[in-house]
């Protein structure tokens, strides 16, 4: 499967984009646009989830660190949660966005992240 394919769910004041196929550094910057557009048809929306459980996440370090330049850069204004496969996640991505103003967590629990997107207590 090439490419990266998108489906995007709203669920009232948060809106989920669930991934398939390869998250490469160019996917995830065209994700970024995705995710961009969809919420500026719902100002009052700024809390996203991003599913990538089901993509083949194929960023080395320097691409993780340049996804989360552009996420401080691009998204910052948005609440940002992302759930991927365990062996997917480092914090590269999560620290440079984090350290840059971004508000994002990365984990590979659906629960936790919807709890720190403040959608379940």
């Amino acid at each position: 499967m090439n490419g990266l394919y998108v489906d995007t769910l709203k669920h009232g004041n948060w809106v989920e984009f669930i991934c398939t196929g390869t998250l490469t550094l160019e996917e995830a910057i065209g994700l970024g646009i995705q995710i961009r557009e969809e919420m500026l048809k719902d100002p009052a929306t700024d809390h996203v989830l991003v599913d990538v459980t089901r993509a083949r996440v194929q960023m080395n370090m320097m691409q993780r660190f340049q996804l989360g330049e552009y996420i401080a850069k691009e998204l910052a204004h948005l609440r940002i949660a992302i759930v991927a496969a365990a062996g997917d996640i480092n914090k590269m991505l999560e620290d440079t966005a984090v350290n840059r103003g971004a508000s994002l967590h990365a984990t590979h629990d659906r629960e936790n992240a919807l709890s720190w997107l403040g959608q379940i207590t």
